[in-house]
């Protein structure tokens, strides 16, 4: 079996995977106070609801944008499943090569996501993340990360706009049925929810005839589904690809060893 480890910045992610099933998966708010007490009082409850048995766990690695956070996360891992981590780098596939100015600034979720869908289709791949921020990811067929473009996520454009403004209330991501809303949480919705629609399918548009073929496009992340009007817009939609990008990353680093 295989643990992978999503650190993000709003949500720390666990999947355990034997083979190519997803046996379960949970999701802990990602926190830096007291973080070794925290991840491994929630880690063990995991295991213990899910009657894990630690013997039969293979590898578990890591892909982290919160540096601050890795060797909280490293030292968790050795202590609850008694085993050393990989945290994996943008280097730890060989097979994945990145065409952009500083490879080391690159995210290792972005860097999971690329090895992920190219594994799934062999070809060209336009990934969009729909998590703390909207990040679109392009690789070619050759398997070259061509490089990202990054927009704020939904929640954080609603918090930036309902949260800094005294008199607009807090807003759900239920998209409304018209784009001109009738109340101030309607209008809100009908901007942010609309407006991202078009900013999707734009990106895709231009993205599309910058990597010049016809790349699949997948979509990802925790709101992967919140904007029901961009189905047609995927030709998958996988909310554990990142996950799977962190385990193949994971296998492909223990068969270079």
């Amino acid at each position: 079996m295989d643990i992978a480890i999503d650190i993000g910045n709003t949500n720390v992610t666990v999947g355990l995977k034997k083979g190519q099933i997803w046996l379960d998966m949970w999701r802990f708010v990602t926190t830096l106070e007291e973080p070794v007490a925290f991840y491994k009082m929630r880690m063990l409850d995991q295991i213990l609801e899910a009657s894990m048995i630690k013997e039969e766990i293979e590898q578990v690695c890591i892909s982290s944008v919160v540096p601050d956070l890795n060797s909280y996360m490293i030292t968790v891992v050795e202590e609850v499943f008694e085993m050393d981590p990989y945290l994996i780098t943008t280097s730890s596939y060989g097979g994945m090569h990145l065409d952009i100015d500083h490879p080391d600034q690159l995210g290792t979720d972005l860097y999971a996501n690329a090895v992920a869908a190219y594994k799934k289709f062999g070809e060209s791949s336009l990934i969009v993340d729909f998590g703390t921020a909207l990040t679109f990811t392009s690789v070619d067929d050759d398997c070259v990360l061509k490089g990202v473009a990054i927009a704020p996520g939904l929640k954080t454009a609603l918090s930036a706009l309902s949260g800094n403004t005294a008199q607009l209330p807090e807003v759900s991501l239920l998209v409304p049925d018209s784009p001109i809303g009738k109340n101030t949480s309607e209008a809100i919705r009908a901007g942010i929810l609309h407006g991202y629609v078009g900013l999707v399918k734009h990106m895709l548009e231009i993205t599309k005839v910058e990597l010049g073929d016809s790349p699949k496009v997948i979509a990802t992340g925790g709101l992967s589904k919140t904007l029901p009007l961009l189905k047609d817009e995927f030709d998958a939609i996988d909310e554990k690809l990142t996950l799977n990008g962190i385990v193949e990353i994971g296998r492909h680093i223990v068969q270079s060893q």
